[in-house]
């Protein structure tokens, strides 16, 4: 979880102009690392409760994180 605290804080650090491509794929990864962190969390407390629905859970986060940036585009970015 450190590693997704670090970038999280490293990425809300970098100045980017509102509205263009760079902002908005910035947000887009703070939404994936928040949902890393949130997985994490379910992790977490299914291994230390025992909590079977957290565990299920957690495979659920980890699925949306990565729909996060399988679904998800920026509103103005290029395509080529």
């Amino acid at each position: 979880m450190p590693f997704y605290r670090e970038i999280g804080r490293r990425l809300d650090a970098l100045t980017l102009t509102p509205g263009r491509a760079t902002a908005e794929r910035r947000a887009l990864i703070k939404r994936y690392v928040q949902a890393r962190l949130d997985a994490a969390d379910l992790l977490l407390r299914a291994a230390r409760d025992g909590d079977a629905a957290a565990l299920a859970a957690y495979g659920e986060a980890r699925a949306e994180a990565v729909r996060i940036l399988t679904t998800s585009t920026p509103a103005n970015a290029k395509k080529k």
